[in-house]
């Protein structure tokens, strides 16, 4: 299916800024540091972001799947809710969104071929748990790019990082990165195995 060139969604303005709230709400001052997720359909748009995801129903005369910052989402928001109008009109474009005749505009803003289940990644999830859940989604098809969401680059920087410092500790026992590497992974796989059992259940 080829990516959309323009997303297009009319919705209450009012439904949409209580919406994005219940969806940024978990993040507090790391809205600048996130992604959102925005799936829009005939008649629904679903937001996601890290730990949290919720829906609001409109009209999706262009439908597709946009990635943005959390914080481009929280000023959509406002910025809706600053409209004396009942529904706005929201038009997703790469790089920028219209809301009726304003403008905002961002380089992260992007229109993407596949959605992602960033919302099963706990607000508060540790390096392990942040990796074991991408495995899972990664399993199950349900994460695109996900070195693309700075919450999964900062955990598999941070596991690098970890292995390379006890490395260095760790050689004068003649133990090596790759050894290390290997039990990180072992630990990895299991906890993304509790997951995948948690998630099955669900």
């Amino acid at each position: 299916m080829p990516k959309a060139v323009r997303v297009e969604f009319r919705t209450k303005a009012n439904e949409f800024h209580t919406t994005v709230q219940q969806v940024l709400v978990n993040l507090e001052n790391d809205q600048a540091k996130e992604i959102a997720e925005l799936e829009i359909s005939a008649g629904t748009m679903e937001m996601r972001s890290i730990g949290s995801e919720s829906a609001v129903d409109g009209i999706g005369s262009e439908r597709g799947i946009v990635r943005l910052p959390a914080v481009v989402l929280g000023k959509l928001g406002d910025l809706a809710k600053s409209f004396r109008k009942v529904a706005i009109t929201l038009r997703f474009e790469d790089g920028a969104v219209f809301v009726e005749t304003s403008k905002v505009s961002h380089q992260d803003i992007a229109i993407t071929l596949k959605p992602s289940k960033i919302s099963a990644i706990p607000v508060n999830a540790s390096v392990l748990e942040v990796l074991a859940t991408v495995k899972v989604l990664q399993k199950r098809g349900e994460i695109d790019d996900p070195l693309s969401h700075p919450r999964v680059k900062k955990a598999a920087e941070g596991k690098l990082d970890a292995i390379n410092k006890a490395a260095s500790v760790l050689h004068v026992f003649r133990v090596s990165g790759d050894e290390l590497l290997q039990l990180v992974n072992k630990h990895i796989d299991a906890e993304a195995d509790v997951i995948e059992q948690t998630l099955a259940r669900e």
